[in-house]
C-alpha cells in the first residue's frame, strides 16, 4: 500500500467516526424528544426539534468556538465537542392556531458510551440505554419548565432575566 493510500485510509475513517458522532448525537436528540413527549402526554405535534433562526444562527456563528451548523439548522458544532440544540414545547390546547412555546436549549456530546448534556450551569449523564438516567433527565426539564413558567411574570416585572436556560417564545 502506499503511503498516499494510507492517508486515505486515515481520513475515511475520521470521516467516518465523525459521520457516526454526529449521528449518534441525532438519535439521542430524536430520544430525548420523544421522551419528553410521551412523559409530558402529550400531542406529538407539541414538542419540536426547532432549527435554529437566521438571527440566532448569525449570533452563534461569531461565537468563539463556532464550527458548524448541522442537520438543517438544527445542530450547532463547537469546538467543545458539544452540539447546541433547541427543543420547543407548544403551549396550547389542542385547536388553537396560536401558541405560546417555551425554548428549551440544550449542549450534548458524546463520551465512549455516555452523552453529557449540559443546561445553563448543570451537565447530565445519560449512559445508552439506561432508561432510569433518560428519566431524570426528563425530570429534571420538566422541573426546570415548571419554575420558568411560575417566576417568568416576576423576574419580568422585576427586570431579570431567567436563571434557568428556557426561552419564552
Amino acid at each position: 500500500m502506499t503511503k498516499y493510500k494510507e492517508l486515505l485510509q486515515a481520513d475515511e475513517k475520521a470521516t467516518q467516526a465523525f459521520k457516526d458522532y454526529e449521528r449518534d448525537c441525532k438519535v439521542f436528540i430524536r430520544k430525548l424528544r420523544n421522551n419528553l413527549v410521551e412523559f409530558l402526554e402529550c400531542p406529538n405535534n407539541k414538542v419540536i426539534w426547532a432549527k435554529f433562526s437566521d438571527s440566532t444562527l448569525s449570533t452563534f456563528e461569531q461565537e468563539d468556538g463556532f464550527l458548524e451548523c448541522a442537520v438543517n439548522r438544527m445542530m450547532i458544532l463547537f469546538d467543545d465537542n458539544y452540539y447546541t440544540f433547541e427543543i420547543k414545547i407548544l403551549l396550547s390546547p389542542d385547536n388553537d392556531i396560536s401558541s405560546n412555546a417555551v425554548g428549551l436549549r440544550f449542549k450534548v456530546k458524546k463520551l465512549d458510551e455516555c452523552f453529557v448534556v449540559h443546561h445553563d450551569k448543570d451537565d447530565i449523564s445519560v449512559h445508552e440505554g439506561s432508561q432510569k438516567e433518560m428519566n431524570d433527565l426528563i425530570e429534571f426539564i420538566f422541573k426546570g419548565m415548571k419554575t420558568f413558567l411560575g417566576t417568568r411574570f416576576d423576574d419580568f416585572i422585576k427586570g431579570e432575566q431567567s436563571s434557568l436556560g428556557f426561552i419564552k417564545t
